[in-house]
């Protein structure tokens, strides 16, 4: 059977899959997060431990793997220091955060245990600038707040799995400005509209001994941060 398509057909056929390739290549902006007070992030965090041999650090001795969830909420205002902000609680911490037209940042730390022993810093961690795109970079700390200072640097956009749905999203990496050779763990964000997606944070391969101190192998860990349900509120 010949099919024949004139002119009309062909120029209508082409600008549909030019606004196809267009909306797929939209670049990502987020301008804000949500913030009012009753929206809940759930995330499960799998841990996967890889163990090797001590004499060939290339063979694979064995594998662990853990899950856990958590739920991030937020629950009430408080003022600290003249400042509004509003508290960030998950199972064990609370997080006294306020979104600024610059960025998201973090102003106070401490543990549910403990809410009257909040420690604030002497300036706001700076979490995540906004608007945030694929050409965004900032520093999160600074030497007065943290022994090494911590640079985040957008990568580009990728697209993450969240309730049957591709959510575009900013891929954010962590690196020290400074040498810390007490943590050399490579720090992936993914961010969207919702907040955060995604956390994966790859931890250098180590030496790792018995309960006498000798070495018998080593160990990888690798943990992964991921968005599973989300509780939207309104102000």
């Amino acid at each position: 059977m010949k099919i024949t398509l004139n002119l009309s057909t062909l120029v209508f056929l082409l600008l549909i899959i030019s606004s196809c390739k267009k909306d797929n290549t939209d670049p990502v902006v987020i301008e804000s997060f949500p913030s009012a007070i009753g929206t809940e992030w759930h995330y499960r965090t799998t841990t996967y431990e890889t163990q090797y041999d001590l004499d060939n650090p290339d063979k694979i001795t064995d594998t662990h793997e853990y899950s856990k969830l958590d739920t991030i909420k937020i629950t009430r205002d408080t003022i600290i220091n003249d400042i509004k902000l509003r508290i960030y609680e998950s199972r064990f911490t609370l997080e006294a955060r306020k979104i600024e037209p610059d960025g998201l940042k973090s102003y106070a730390f401490g543990f549910k245990d403990f809410p009257r022993d909040m420690e604030s810093y002497s300036d706001p961690y700076f979490e995540v600038a906004l608007p945030l795109n694929e050409n965004s970079s900032w520093i999160k700390c600074n030497t007065g707040n943290c022994s090494y200072g911590i640079k985040r640097k957008a990568l580009g956009s990728e697209m993450i799995l969240f309730n049957d749905s591709e959510i575009n999203c900013i891929k954010v990496l962590s690196a020290h400005i400074n040498e810390n050779p007490d943590d050399n763990a490579i720090v992936h964000r993914w961010y969207s509209d919702l907040g955060l997606m995604k956390i994966r944070t790859e931890h250098e391969k180590l030496e790792y001994t018995d309960d006498y101190g000798n070495a018998i192998g080593y160990i990888k860990v690798i943990e992964e941060k991921v968005l599973v349900n989300y509780i939207a509120r309104e102000e």
